[in-house]
Order: structure tokens, then C-alpha cells, then sequence
């Protein structure tokens, strides 16, 4: 018997697993919060006549998000992977953020 298919795996299983979905949820619940972020700031960008892709501040974003991955002990282009194409998608245009 596997140690997941025994009755103690089972039990130790069940709370993990709605640990592991919670954590899911948040991170979704993250993740959209900062696309309606991303999508005001655009918005204010062109109201103000402001460019809305700043390259100094997309790579302080990604070499932060980097930096923090490595210190988490997770791969850095995690951070690349979950920052730059959602930021790179709501910059080209502020209504497909929203």
C-alpha cells in the first residue's frame, strides 16, 4: 500500500489539497487585483499624455520580481514568466485590463 492510498495518506492528503487550492485562489485573486492596477495606471498615463510603456520601471519591476523569486529559493523567470506578459498585456491598451 502506497503511503497515499493508506487511511492516514488520506487524511493528510485531504487538508494539503485544500491548502494547495486556497494558495491557487489567492494567487488569482493577486494576480487580478494587480491587472486593475496596471489598467488604472495606464488610464492616468494617457490622460496625462504620458507614455504608457516606462522601460525603466518594467525592468525594475521584473529585476524586483526576480530578486525576490531567488531569495524564495523559486526559479527567477517565475517572476518573469507572472510579471512582464500580463504587464505587457494590459499596456496596449487600458480596456483590455479591465
Amino acid at each position: 500500500m502506497t503511503r497515499t492510498s493508506s487511511p492516514s495518506g488520506a487524511l493528510l492528503l485531504g487538508p494539503l489539497r485544500r491548502g494547495i487550492d486556497g494558495l491557487d485562489d489567492a494567487l488569482l485573486l493577486i494576480l487580478a487585483g494587480r491587472r486593475r492596477l496596471v489598467a488604472i495606471a495606464a488610464e492616468v498615463k494617457q490622460r496625462r499624455g504620458l507614455p504608457v510603456r516606462d522601460l525603466d520601471r518594467e525592468s525594475r519591476i521584473l529585476a524586483r520580481g526576480q530578486g525576490l523569486a531567488r531569495r524564495l529559493g523559486l526559479p527567477s523567470d517565475l517572476a518573469h514568466g507572472q510579471l512582464t506578459p500580463g504587464h505587457r498585456r494590459c499596456l496596449s491598451t487600458a480596456r483590455a485590463c479591465t
